[in-house]
């Protein structure tokens, strides 16, 4: 199976102050692979409250960010507040279907809904809307940077730039935890779904898959409990995430839970230590639990600590795997604390 589009990954963070708190259930099936060639962002399409004239005139376009499988990024002008944000819509070539609008929505929820934790790496909502032929649209604040994945593929693995990048994995890993704990999954990490600024501040960006979390993890009891996010996008049976990343127990369409999340999360510091994802893309679903060779087969110089993380994390029995995020990044910490001589 091939990797779904992604809505929600764009070269810029996927960030978001809100304006509405409204958190309505969502609900429906899986969107279908589909793939298009990109068409301009035009942001004087018109929108739903107000059309084409309220619109354009709030918001100045001024240049393409970036762009997923089936959304375009825009850096525009707010002139109504005097300042420049990244406006994400959903191509044309989609507003007719409604499982990938359903799946753009429901990012704009859970963001929303993470919102209320107030964690600097998930960044809230600025404004919404819908254009007149249905596509949701939301502006964002701009943070330039870089996925995971393209600060890899530029800089190559090298022990100097390692540990940069744990720490940027140990960061993905505390967010997923704060997400846990909140009662959301995001079931799509990778690490083009992990967002490196300018400045080294780490995001987790595309949220489209998010699910409700099985309470494996106990939630928070002060953490901000919103009215339910609803079911997932997808349904029993159907794999979800990216089939590189995703574990056995979602490859075979059964959920997977936080150790699911675990399981990507060890695939991405498989990525950091070879170069490449733990699985084919093209990973047949007959055989999900086959093993990753180990790091250390691909690259020798890779630390044996976290050889032995990363194995840990992408085991196919969920209960042998670490039990929360949190204790991956924990693992990841202490050999970032022996390489500082903390």
């Amino acid at each position: 199976m091939s990797e779904p589009p992604d809505p929600g990954t764009v070269h810029v963070a996927e960030g978001l102050p809100q304006v509405c708190r409204t958190r309505p259930p969502l609900a429906g099936p899986e969107p279908a692979e589909l793939h298009t060639a990109a068409p301009v962002l035009d942001p004087g399409d018109a929108s739903a409250g107000g059309g084409r004239r309220a619109f354009s005139e709030r918001y100045q376009f001024l240049e393409v960010l970036g762009e997923g499988g089936v959304s375009i990024v825009a850096l525009a002008l707010d002139k109504a507040v005097g300042r420049k944000v990244a406006l994400k819509e959903l191509k044309p070539a989609f507003a007719d279907h409604p499982a990938i609008r359903r799946r753009f929505a429901r990012e704009i929820e859970v963001n929303i809904y993470l919102e209320a934790l107030e964690h600097p790496g998930i960044l809230p909502v600025y404004d919404r809307g819908d254009h007149s032929d249905g596509r949701p649209w939301f502006t964002s604040r701009v943070v330039r940077g870089e996925t995971l994945g393209e600060t890899v593929r530029r800089e190559g693995i090298t022990r100097t730039g390692l540990a940069r990048l744990v720490a940027a994995v140990r960061e993905a890993c505390l967010l997923a935890d704060v997400a846990h704990r909140a009662g959301v999954l995001h079931r799509d990490l990778k690490p083009a779904n992990i967002m490196i600024s300018r400045t080294g501040a780490v995001y987790l960006i595309d949220w489209g898959l998010a699910g409700e979390d099985d309470l494996s993890v106990p939630c928070d009891p002060d953490a901000p409990r919103p009215a339910s996010l609803g079911g997932g996008l997808t349904e029993p049976g159907v794999a979800i995430g990216t089939a590189a990343y995703a574990s056995p127990e979602q490859w075979l369409g059964g959920g997977g839970g936080v150790a699911g999340d675990v399981f990507s999360l060890g695939g991405i510091l498989y990525f950091v230590l070879t170069g490449r994802p733990p699985f084919p893309q093209d990973r047949r679903r007959g055989d999900p639990g086959a093993a990753a060779p180990p790091p250390r087969a691909i690259n020798p110089d890779a630390p044996p600590a976290l050889e032995a993380a990363c194995l840990q994390a992408i085991r196919a029995d969920p209960t042998a795997r670490p039990s929360s995020a949190a204790e991956l990044a924990d693992a990841l910490r202490r050999w970032l604390d022996a390489e500082r001589g903390a």
